[in-house]
């Protein structure tokens, strides 16, 4: 029964009807074009309130609402806030504004019964829609009203600004596209990051992990990580890898290095303590005959664990999701994601922190043959959790509201995702292990049709596919599942059909009329369509790719520029568009910006060869050659077949001209011992061994016979290289390369034998010149009077003087 000295948030989960138009396959919004305008009513019931009550009632709706859509509380009916409850201490709340709370809620609750669809579209931003079980979306429009709906658009304190970053950032995971609008608000928020000092030091924490959070959730990794360092300074910890010799498998029989994740302590800052609780998911263990449950180490005397809080942990879990954001997805990354993931669930405090690890690492695993099918039953439990499913002790139970409750703090702040998120993710790993019929079940279940439908095709079903949207056409016929049909059947009819029932609002249509357009290789129309989609949906990167894609056909590459440049900004950890970008700068002969783009894009992707090979190009057109080298090296790690001896050449040419000693030593350094390594891959041919012998020419001052003696030995092999599979003999390129090595290797040779003593005499082969010589008489007349080349005939003239 509801007090006096309380209010309560009791509406339904879901509409029934919404619940029925799901069912029916009748919700849809995309032919909606208006958007209501906020109940007078409401808005007057708000006017009698304080800012005190209505920021104790907006941090209410975002409770209720997050429990639902983050941690599975849905069959909860009831969620009543007393005059003990947190909320209204914190705001310090009288039982009379209570009662004024109860009216606004009601007035609420009575307009979403009488039409709750106006709820989701009030919520929509632009075209951009939020999910369709958004649950207690009733409650969730109420807090945007208070919070972003009234006339004040600058917070009136520290508790607003707070209410409204988590307000944001529920949006932000509820909303089917990114919103430029959000973005923007959250730039905001960062510049007024410091300045919050009227909150607690756990709420500055809470709200710099909750930013870092809303930052990642638009790919914006720079900025995501000045607010976890922010959050992590305050929290006082610190994170590291070490190595530790251990085994992996039950049947390794030596020990090896293993990576482990650590967390330290750089203050011994007090913080809420956390309670274990046994509804938390657990992490199941994995049953393998081969591979280890967790690494053995070798030296069991470990260090104890660190103690920590539930703030210190969120720290934690947000620096694993940036570290796999901000890193490329490779060996190295798992190992790190392993090490730091299985560190965390050794703390089971937060229920946020150990849920969000768990899915990381079913991620992992994914694509991992042994650990993939734990991948898939861990992803099945946490899903369940987040459907109201909760097992505790291997018992299906019921919680209570006040376990729910326990759920709350640092939910946010841990990188939470809404439940069908990990639907989405359960039923990936599903298709992975062929359980088809299931993961299109999982789907369903979530009305994800465009997840329905790339599944079907991806079966070879798509004649399903077709049968379930011509079905959902018959119900009711909207734009996107026009779309739909479009994507099945490859027909632009169905397309052109969207945009004029849209009134070319659908980014949808256009989009897959450009990409249709572009594989008829129309490119102009494509342009024009994807340009479009873009003006509806900015933040749309498979758009903007296929945009820039096209611009780079037409060869408009100001325009690829931009729409590459933009792909970037909203998912960086791309490779292609940053690939793409670079090629693009080549073409407006921007070099520099062409080399810096193609190393952005290596962060992303460093087992791509011609990636590799492309950079090291860039790095010797800048004169970069430290990183050129860098480049071939990393080449030669990552391809199967070598094709890199023009550009080495270019390489080790670029290298000889250098005139500064000290830029000279340190690159040839570094060149000699990259030609080590690629020569022992391929076998050189005859102009990469010839710049290979110049570069290990020494000066005419040298006096260290090794450093000669390793000189003849590469010039000698590009002589004989040179000589045998080279036609110096009519050409007049190869015949300056050839006696140009001859001419030195003499050189080199009466130098060695000037510093060698007696007995260690090397042997002068001046019998090559001469040969070389009378074969160019014999090509070019006695006095070399058919040369045309003034090099050759001078260096013709040069070797005639010195045999």
């Amino acid at each position: 029964m509801l007090m006096e000295t309380s209010f309560a948030l009791n509406g339904p989960l879901i509409h029934k009807s919404i619940k029925t138009s799901l069912n029916e396959s009748k919700f849809d919004l995309s032919d909606v074009l208006s958007q209501s305008e906020t109940s007078p009513s409401l808005l007057a019931g708000l006017e009698t309130l304080s800012l005190e009550a209505k920021l104790a009632l907006a941090g209410a709706c975002l409770e209720r609402v997050s429990l639902a859509i983050f941690a599975g509380c849905v069959d909860v009916k009831e969620f009543i806030i007393n005059s003990y409850n947190r909320i209204v201490e914190k705001f310090d709340l009288r039982h009379s504004e209570l009662d004024d709370i109860r009216k606004v809620v009601r007035s609420v609750d009575d307009s979403f019964e009488a039409d709750p669809l106006s709820f989701f579209v009030q919520l929509r931003s632009g075209v951009i829609e939020i999910h369709p079980l958004t649950y207690y979306v009733q409650y969730f429009y109420l807090a945007y009203v208070i919070l972003y709906a009234e006339k004040e658009t600058i917070p009136r304190e520290c508790q607003e600004t707070l209410l409204r970053l988590k307000f944001l950032y529920i949006y932000a995971s509820v909303l089917n596209d990114p919103c430029p609008l959000i973005k923007k608000k959250l730039d905001d928020m960062l510049e007024r990051m410091d300045s919050l000092t009227q909150l607690s030091v756990e709420e500055q924490i809470e709200f710099s992990l909750i930013l870092a959070n809303s930052f990642l959730i638009y790919s914006e990794i720079a900025k995501a990580i000045e607010a976890f360092e922010f959050a992590k300074k305050l929290s006082g910890i610190q994170f590291e890898f070490t190595g530790e010799l251990g085994k992996r498998t039950f049947f390794q029989q030596n020990d090896l290095p293993q990576l482990f994740a650590k967390a330290s302590l750089v203050s011994k800052q007090e913080f809420t303590p956390g309670i274990i609780a046994d509804d938390t998911p657990k992490a199941l263990k994995l049953d393998d005959d081969t591979v280890m449950p967790e690494i053995k180490r070798t030296d069991l005397k470990t260090e104890e664990r660190v103690q920590l809080f539930p703030a210190q942990l969120a720290c934690m879990v947000t620096s694993l999701v940036i570290m796999q954001k901000n890193e490329a997805p490779d060996e190295i990354l798992f190992e790190k994601a392993e090490s730091f993931i299985s560190e965390i669930l050794n703390y089971k405090l937060v229920y946020g922190v150990q849920l969000r690890a768990l899915l990381a690492r079913c991620l992992v695993e994914s694509e991992r043959k042994r650990k993939v099918e734990r991948a898939c039953m861990q992803a099945e439990v946490l899903r369940n959790d987040l459907l109201g499913i909760h097992t505790i002790n291997g018992i299906n139970s019921d919680l209570t509201i006040e376990q729910y409750r326990r759920r709350f703090p640092w939910l946010l702040a841990s990188n939470a995702r809404p439940f069908w998120f990990y639907c989405r993710c359960y039923a990936s790993i599903l298709l992975r292990l062929g359980a088809n019929g299931e993961a299109l079940r999982v789907y369903n279940d979530i009305y994800d049709y465009d997840a329905l439908v790339e599944c079907y095709i991806s079966i070879g079903q798509a004649d399903k596919a077709e049968t379930m949207v011509r079905n959902l056409l018959k119900i009711k016929e909207s734009p996107y599942r026009l779309c739909l049909m479009g994507t099945i059947t490859k027909d632009e009819k169905w397309y052109e059909k969207a945009i004029e029932l849209s009134k070319d609002n659908s980014a949808e249509a256009r989009t897959n009329l450009g990409l249709l357009m572009m594989k008829k290789n129309k490119y102009e129309d494509a342009f024009q369509h994807l340009k479009r989609a873009v003006e509806i949906k900015p933040l749309q990167t498979s758009t903007l790719f296929s945009l820039g894609h096209v611009a780079y056909k037409l060869e408009r590459y100001a325009d690829a520029v931009a729409a590459y440049r933009n792909c970037v900004n909203v998912e960086p950890n791309d490779y292609e568009p940053w690939n793409n970008l670079s090629a693009s700068f080549v073409h407006l002969n921007k070099p520099e910006q062409a080399q810096r783009t193609m190393k952005e894009a290596l962060k992303f992707n460093r087992n791509h060869p011609e990636m590799w090979r492309n950079y090291s190009i860039m790095s010797i057109n800048v004169a970069d050659y430290g990183q050129a080298i860098h480049a071939i090296q990393e080449y030669m790690k990552c391809s199967k077949k070598l094709d890199i001896n023009e550009i080495v050449q270019k390489l080790l040419l670029s290298i000889v001209q250098i005139k500064e000693e000290s830029s000279f030593a340190t690159l040839r350094k570094e060149a000699v011992l990259m030609m080590g390594q690629l020569s022992s891959k391929i076998i050189l041919d005859a102009d990469t061994l010839f710049c290979y012998a110049l570069l290990k020419k020494p000066t005419t001052d040298c006096s260290d016979p090794i450093i000669w003696r390793g000189y003849l030995d590469t010039a000698s092999k590009a002589i004989q290289k040179s000589i045998s599979s080279t036609p110096w003999k009519s050409q007049e390129d190869a015949l300056f390369n050839a006696l140009q090595l001859a001419t030195d290797i003499l050189i080199a040779e009466r130098t060695l034998n000037c510093l060698n003593v007696e007995g260690q005499k090397v042997a002068e082969h001046s019998g090559r010149i001469t040969s070389i010589l009378k074969e160019a008489k014999e090509a070019f007349g006695d006095k070399f009077e058919g040369v045309s080349d003034d090099r050759l005939k001078n260096l013709l003239e040069k070797a005639t003087e010195m045999v």
